[in-house]
């Protein structure tokens, strides 16, 4: 074996990230949305019960389907203006804990962004808070 196709072979890597291992940060933002369901367009308001890197979870009046087309709007803290992310339904679920609200949706951030300086923004915040989570 050559010099040339050893570094080949040791340079070619894949790596899958298993997103339901990504640390998820607990906590209540506003966030306004928008799903595109095969019924119709449904609108409203919640707020997170916790967010990642790969999106965030909250809770809903009804129940959607996976993979359904969502437009967020998040406000974080320190921002005059909310963030507007775009994301597809990952899974929902039944609350029977909360009548007002007996679903919960994840929302997983497309990889087509179309605001990138947004989508940029939350990433900031999520790596601040992250920060914050493990340093003393």
């Amino acid at each position: 074996m050559t010099r040339k196709t050893s570094v080949q072979q040791s340079v070619v890597r894949v790596t899958t990230i298993d997103w339901r291992k990504a640390d998820r940060l607990r906590s209540s933002l506003s966030v306004s949305y928008v799903l595109q369901t095969s019924q119709g367009t449904i609108r409203g308001r919640s707020r997170t019960t916790n967010f990642g890197g790969g999106g965030l979870r909250f809770p809903i009046r009804q129940r959607v389907e996976v993979g359904t087309p969502c437009q967020l709007s998040l406000r974080l803290p320190g921002r005059s203006k909310p963030l507007t992310l775009l994301g597809r339904v990952s899974w929902c679920t039944s609350v029977a804990s909360k009548p007002a609200l007996p679903h919960e949706v994840a929302i997983a951030f497309s990889g087509q962004v179309s605001n990138r300086p947004m989508f940029r923004a939350y990433c900031q915040f999520v790596a601040t808070q992250l920060l914050m989570k493990y340093l003393p």
